[in-house]
């Protein structure tokens, strides 16, 4: 629904008519509305049910302005977004992390329209919430975005207007957080302290609090590198690299792994009585174990593969250990987040993932639901872009997409092949009809055999 809502107001905008001052004012208004609509309950019960239907109804209004503010920054009213900010700041970080997080792709659209003071009250919030490392992706994708569009516009205008001095500047010119080269180098040595107090430390981290302090800190890693602004310290990028070795473990290095995050005790073997209930906890603290080790891998895979789109010495290193990492990998998620990566790479580095597509190609029939439709999706997208020309291959592993246990996949493939896809290559299916007939069949003679 955002993808189609995003395309309807970019087409408006293109024919200019889009209205997007109206817009924004009306769904400034509904969102207030919404709001006191949700505090005037007096019943509990109700109060609750109001405030829920409150945030479905804010989250698409938001949704809506983002689109509007990304076709004409100044539509939305910088009065209007600070004062929603400083709404959900007081309902805790619960309501931040979640309409918040659609609020701050808006206030990264409209950066330009805050005055210097407001922006830099407003870019220390962000900026100290993302070194607690505890927002989850969305939330902290946004206010990466947010907090480097506000720096970087009052930063430039500074500049242009010749207010920055010698050492003032330094400091962020109005008491600030800095220039982006600046805070993002603050927030890397912030990931870099909690990776390697969780490579240094290993026996002294606890609960799965950790673990999720650690996923955050790699998610956060990935954003600022994708920022282009500070260097990314050569020790962080190994931290991270060990890191992406908890998802293929098992058996015995699963415990290795539990005890990087300090989820698994060490119990005595049968020193004492009950040991059926011991090893009965034991298991049990295993399978947690694994359960977070395979969070923090995916999110350190995916850290990875941003830190290879701005490094291309760095992801001729990485793109084989990426597609090992398919095949051994038990974790959908790994999987997922090492194809995402791959097909990343593609786009910036065609000539260096080109030799693995074969291997991306034949996870259209991985185990797991959510890759094979993944691995479709982003497949046809390479296509539709010309990254990628259509091979029988590749196109027998469509066809095999097309009668798919899941009816979600089934119905991807053949939009794919009947819309998408067939306006690029209307004769494809005709090209490679005899082919097909052969390879789907398990032909094993003539050109086959063997």
């Amino acid at each position: 629904a955002a993808a189609c809502l995003s395309k309807a107001v970019s087409l408006l905008a293109q024919k200019k008519a889009l209205r997007a001052k109206a817009v924004a004012k009306g769904v400034e208004s509904l969102i207030t509305a919404a709001g006191k609509a949700a505090a005037a309950s007096a019943d509990a019960a109700a109060a609750a049910a109001a405030a829920k239907t409150a945030r479905a109804e804010a989250q698409g209004a938001w949704i809506l302005l983002r689109e509007v503010a990304a076709c004409e920054p100044s539509a939305p009213s910088w009065q209007f977004l600070h004062a929603a900010w400083a709404h959900l700041q007081a309902q805790g970080q619960a309501a931040a992390a979640e309409e918040g997080a659609a609020l701050l792709w808006v206030i990264s659209y409209a950066a330009a329209g805050f005055p210097a003071n407001d922006a830099a009250s407003l870019a220390k919030d962000l900026l100290k919430a993302l070194m607690a490392f505890s927002l989850p992706a969305a939330a902290a994708a946004a206010h990466v975005a947010a907090l480097n569009r506000l720096t970087a516009t009052h930063t430039e205008e500074d500049e242009a207007a010749g207010k920055a001095k010698v050492g003032g500047h330094g400091q962020g010119g109005k008491g600030g957080v800095g220039t982006p080269l600046q805070w993002t180098a603050k927030l890397l040595e912030g990931v870099h302290e909690v990776l390697g107090k969780a490579m240094d430390k290993r026996g002294q981290l606890n609960d799965a609090t950790q673990a999720w302090r650690i996923s955050c800190a790699l998610f956060t890693a990935g954003e600022v590198a994708l920022l282009r602004q500070a260097k990314t310290p050569s020790g962080l990028v190994v931290l991270i690299q060990a890191l992406t070795a908890l998802g293929s473990t098992s058996g015995p290095s699963a415990a290795a792994a539990a005890a990087l995050l300090g989820t698994q005790e060490v119990v005595p073997a049968a020193e004492e009585a009950g040991v059926a209930g011991t090893q009965a906890q034991g298991t049990q603290g295993n399978a947690a174990a694994g359960t977070q080790a395979a969070q923090v891998a995916g999110y350190a895979w995916a850290a990875l593969g941003k830190l290879c789109l701005v490094d291309e010495h760095l992801a001729k290193r990485a793109a084989p250990l990426f597609v090992q990492e398919l095949s051994r990998a038990t974790s959908p998620v790994v999987r997922n987040n090492c194809l995402v990566a791959l097909t990343d790479m593609c786009i910036h580095f065609t000539a260096l993932v080109d030799g693995y597509l074969p291997r991306l190609a034949s996870l259209i029939r991985d185990p797991h639901e959510l890759v094979r439709r993944q691995a479709l999706a982003l497949m046809a997208n390479l296509l539709m872009k010309d990254y990628v020309k259509w091979r029988g291959a590749l196109f027998h592993r469509f066809c095999v997409a097309l009668v798919d246990t899941s009816p979600s996949v089934r119905k991807l493939a053949e939009y794919l092949l009947g819309d998408t896809l067939a306006s690029k290559a209307p004769l494809l299916a005709y090209n490679h009809f005899v082919e097909a007939l052969f390879v789907l069949n398990g032909c094993q003679g003539g050109l086959y055999a063997g």
